[in-house]
Order: C-alpha cells, then structure tokens, then sequence
C-alpha cells in the first residue's frame, strides 16, 4: 500500500530519503540533554559522504502527512551540515524508517536507541527521567523498571538535576562520577562551589 507523505521527493523502498529540511524536529524530543559537539557532527557528516549514511534515522508520521524525528538527531545534524556547509550545491537525503507512534512512544523510542548505543550519560538519563514523569506522569517506579535500574538508583539521578551546568557537564564528561555528583547536590551551593575550587 502506497504511503503518502508531504515531506518533498523521497524515494519508494523500505527506506525514504527525505531532505531534512523536510522532517519536522522537536529538540524537547532529543534523548540528550546536552547535543553532539559540533566535532561529532562534522565527523559524522564526513563519514556518511565517505561511506554512506549506515544506520537510518526514524521518524513518524503527524498530521498532514508529514513526518517528524524521532530517532536520528545526530544524523539529522550530520546531513544538514552537508548540505550547509560541506556540498550545498548537492543537498543529501536522509535516509529514514517511517513509525508509527504517538509522543510518548516516540520519546521511549528515541531513549531505548540511545541507550542500546550506550550514547547517554547519567545527566542525559536524569533530563529524560524528568521529561517521563512531568510530560508523561511516569512515577519512579515505573522509571525503575523501564530503565531496569533501582529506585534507589533513578533517585540518585533526580538529584542531579539540582547541580548547575557545568557541573552536571563535568558528570556528563566523566570528569566527575555519579556518586559524588550526589554528594554535591546536598551540599548549600556556597559550600558545593567551594568544594569543587578545592
């Protein structure tokens, strides 16, 4: 059965090629909470223009048929910095799955890939516990056995959300561990601002 799509030329296979101009992206909707370096991206776009694109991005369809991300960002970046920067005068198609899955499934879509590639940080896993439980009413507990992590574990990961952004980018670094990211965040913030100096 034909797909009707209003996302431009794309190709009729398993696979759509579609510009990304043409793919509607919400970043609330990116499982990271900090995006790939602009170095990861040009790398990125500069394999796919060696060796193709490997992995297909996903996206689902919305109203008037059009499409809009759902697993892919890095990707998405990856090709729209070709066509803006590396070869403007010859734009790249996205190479796309198309789904079919209202937001909240999508959003677990995007986690599950993300996490399967080992691609979070702790500070990624603590923005998207928050997005499920303010967006989507998940409890803890329903965050425990979706991640299959303990309760007294996805807590933990509450907590860092107090810390400010260049600590929680330290964590997401690696420069500074969950454990005393913890510890941190019960500290006044005189008193964690003094002990990170020290």
């Amino acid at each position: 059965m034909a797909m009707k799509l209003d996302a431009g030329e794309v190709g009729r296979q398993d696979l759509f090629s579609i510009l990304p101009e043409n793919i509607t992206v919400n970043q609330e909707d990116n499982g990271r909470a900090v995006p790939q370096s602009e170095d990861i991206v040009e790398a990125l776009a500069r394999s796919i223009l060696e060796h193709g694109q490997l992995e297909p991005a996903i996206v689902r369809r919305i109203e008037g048929h059009k499409v809009q991300l759902v697993a892919g960002y890095g990707r998405w970046r990856a090709v729209c910095h070709i066509n803006d920067h590396l070869q403007p005068g010859q734009p790249v198609k996205l190479q796309c799955r198309v789904t079919h899955c209202n937001p909240e499934e999508a959003f677990l879509r995007n986690i599950v890939e993300n996490n399967d590639r080992a691609a979070t940080t702790p500070v990624d896993d603590a923005h998207n516990q928050r997005r499920l439980r303010e967006r989507f009413g998940w409890t803890d507990s329903r965050i425990s056995e979706f991640y299959g992590k303990s309760v007294s574990y996805i807590l933990s990961l509450r907590k860092v959300l107090a810390l400010d952004a260049p600590t929680q980018q330290a964590l997401a670094n690696g420069n500074l561990g969950l454990a005393a990211a913890v510890t941190l965040s019960e500290l006044s913030p005189e008193t964690r601002q003094e002990t990170l100096e020290q």
